[in-house]
């Protein structure tokens, strides 16, 4: 991609735009960065544009909260709050907005959850089958 063109986009993009720019052209912060200063126009110009690419990695590496973890660990895939009547997918709201390492881990959380319900209930059915219960 030429620089023209990246300058384009970075001023054009919205935040969750360029997280997805990043995501797909796999750029890291201080490329990116001295790309920017690279650019042909003034340093007010340039530190809007760095201030939005440090933003948009922000996003991007944003860790989960713990107490997200928890909850999905308990219920893998946030299960309980498809009940709801106004029930919104945190899955889909990480991904809309560009929360990549929130969508990552809130995966991940859900699989070893899946994974700890399965291993309970095998434990059980086993101590049931051998009469330990």
């Amino acid at each position: 991609m030429s620089d023209r063109l990246l300058q384009r986009k970075i001023e054009s993009y919205s935040i969750e735009q360029l997280v997805s720019l990043i995501r797909s052209t796999g750029y890291k912060e201080p490329k990116l960065l001295r790309i920017i200063d690279d650019f042909s126009i003034n340093n007010d110009e340039k530190e809007q544009l760095s201030v939005k690419v440090k933003r948009a990695f922000n996003r991007f590496n944003e860790p989960l909260e713990s107490n997200l973890k928890i909850f999905y660990l308990i219920f893998p895939f946030g299960i309980i709050n498809a009940i709801a009547p106004s029930y919104d997918s945190d899955l889909k709201r990480f991904k809309e907005f560009g929360y990549f390492r929130k969508e990552v881990t809130l995966i991940r959380y859900s699989f070893i959850g899946v994974a700890l319900y399965l291993t309970i209930g095998l434990l059980i059915g086993l101590a049931l089958k051998n009469n330990w219960i």
